[in-house]
């Protein structure tokens, strides 16, 4: 345990509103971050992703020899080096900031870590249907094709390719991934006293940043209320899904999403 500031930690899978809501929380005052991940094709208007714990996600994921698709095939082993890492981080950062947080999708996989070191912190959790999240995350790795290798077209073409002929796999191991990482945020919510979350969804932050807001000052935070709609971008519509994943797989992700929508925030602020 660490003397606490006042903390927020942002959880939500891959492509589940989690940059649009740093975003937001970035201009409302909030310190996400010492450095954070600069923009990209699938955030043009950045990640607002704390540099530090991405890199320490990444190397604990590659350290058991898997990554942000890691879907609880064996359990994560974390090395005392990986804690006191961990320890020494966020000690720092609780030195530096009086109220501060942080967004990295991988952090859904280390929530115990944060639990047991951080037991006073105030969480956001956003959650998103199965399917949209999977489409996104198929879509995402056609852009990086395209914008990888726009001066290389037979490149391009293979890798497209690629793509294409390996969908139904890629969309297997991204439910799998959604699956797990949403399990882990139901065995937390369902840990936590009401008065230390805000659960929603993707709308919700778009339609009801005010209560999202609300919540925030009743956790403690001294912000100011940024209007919502000075970050928010239009995006083209996700194309329509080419591939289909087992019926089982498929029910199980519904429960699951039915079963978290059950702590939704939105009608009890």
């Amino acid at each position: 345990m660490i003397d606490s500031s006042s903390v927020l930690v942002l959880l939500g899978m891959h492509r589940s509103g989690t940059s649009l809501t740093a975003n937001w929380l970035h201009h409302c005052g909030l310190h996400l971050g010492d450095r954070l991940l600069t923009h990209d094709e699938s955030n043009p208007t950045g990640h607002y992703e704390d540099i530090d714990f991405l890199q320490l996600h990444k190397d604990i994921l590659a350290d058991n020899k898997t990554d942000y698709t890691y879907a609880g095939e064996t359990p994560l082993q974390l090395s005392a080096y990986h804690r006191a890492r961990a320890k020494a981080m966020v000690t720092y950062k609780q030195q530096l900031h009086q109220q501060w947080g942080w967004k990295e999708p991988r952090t859904c996989l280390f929530t115990d870590l944060y639990q047991e070191l951080l037991p006073e912190a105030k969480y956001i959790i956003l959650v998103r249907p199965p399917h949209k999240v999977i489409n996104s995350l198929m879509q995402r790795d056609w852009t990086r094709i395209r914008l990888s290798f726009r001066d290389h077209p037979i490149k391009r073409w293979y890798k497209g390719y690629l793509l294409r002929k390996n969908r139904k796999a890629r969309a297997l191991r991204y439910a799998k991934a959604w699956k797990y990482y949403n399990e882990q945020l139901l065995t937390l919510v369902t840990s936590l006293p009401e008065k230390d979350y805000f659960l929603g969804t993707t709308d919700d932050v778009k339609k009801h940043s005010s209560s999202i807001f609300q919540k925030l000052t009743t956790f403690g935070f001294k912000l100011e209320n940024y209007p919502i709609s000075s970050v928010l971008i239009k995006r083209p519509s996700l194309p329509k899904e080419n591939w289909v994943l087992p019926d089982a797989l498929n029910q199980e992700m519904e429960e699951l999403y039915t079963s978290l929508l059950e702590f939704r925030s939105i009608h009890k602020v």
